[in-house]
């Protein structure tokens, strides 16, 4: 009941959260007066979770908004909102159909459909101002656009279709892509250079996939697709005269 409470909080209806309290308090003091914290009393302080990436605050939502957002997803009507944008000064108003909430990190995005349109769009809930439900049945969504909403999210919004990433990695480096694979085709053989791995993997040439792999730096190199070794190149490339220009 503890972990539920402290790593499902944002996926959990908000109202369905109140009626937890109570047993999220007996949970706590039930383990408060084990005087050995062995067994399964002992679970929650034995497991942790940590983020993959740099440990970013979550950005605030409204208590109110999160309360109309969960109340028109299981209610299945719609949404009347004031939502500003990233980069627009002002915020604009929105009717949509709810499809469901995507969390990556510590930001929550709904997926909708705006207005009569049938275009998927994900709002960043942080940055709806205001929502009300509305009395207006919302249109149902086939499991299928959920899916293909979280692709979006995971793909960091910028999916340029699928590719046959061809790369060399130095072997002590490609001992994680060997236990986490790119692709279930993934190949990973010896290399004519000594010390390094050659890897083959169908990939989805993603925003994230690139970040990920200047992470590796000079322990990587790309050799196909042409396109994506060339952008590489030209970020290093970027990147080093940036740093040269401030250091001297």
């Amino acid at each position: 009941m503890l972990m539920a409470n402290e790593h499902l909080r944002g996926l959990l209806p908000a109202g369905l959260l109140d009626e937890l309290r109570p047993f999220v308090s007996q949970a706590r003091q039930t383990l408060d007066i084990k005087e050995s914290r062995s067994g399964l009393s002992g679970w929650p302080d034995s497991v942790a979770v940590v983020p993959s990436g740099p440990p970013l605050t979550p950005p605030e939502v409204s208590p109110d908004v999160l309360r109309e957002v969960h109340g028109a997803i299981v209610e299945r009507c719609q949404i009347s909102m004031t939502y500003k944008a990233r980069g627009r000064t002002a915020p604009k108003s929105y009717d949509v159909h709810p499809i469901g909430l995507i969390q990556r990190g510590g930001v929550t995005y709904l997926a909708c459909t705006p207005g009569e349109t049938k275009d998927v769009r994900l709002l960043a809930l942080h940055r709806i101002h205001a929502a009300a439900r509305i009395d207006r049945r919302a249109v149902a969504p086939d499991a299928s656009v959920l899916a293909a909403a979280r692709d979006m999210v995971l793909s960091g919004f910028d999916d340029l279709g699928p590719i046959r990433l061809v790369l060399e990695m130095e072997e002590r480096a490609a001992d994680h892509v060997r236990e986490s694979r790119l692709s279930d085709d993934q190949l990973v053989e010896a290399s004519e250079n000594d010390g390094w791995v050659l890897i083959r993997a169908t990939v989805s040439d993603t925003a994230q996939l690139r970040w990920w792999l200047l992470g590796y730096g000079e322990h990587i190199e790309i050799l196909e697709p042409q396109s994506l070794r060339s952008w590489i190149t030209e970020v290093l490339t970027d990147a080093s005269s940036y740093y040269s220009q401030n250091e001297s």
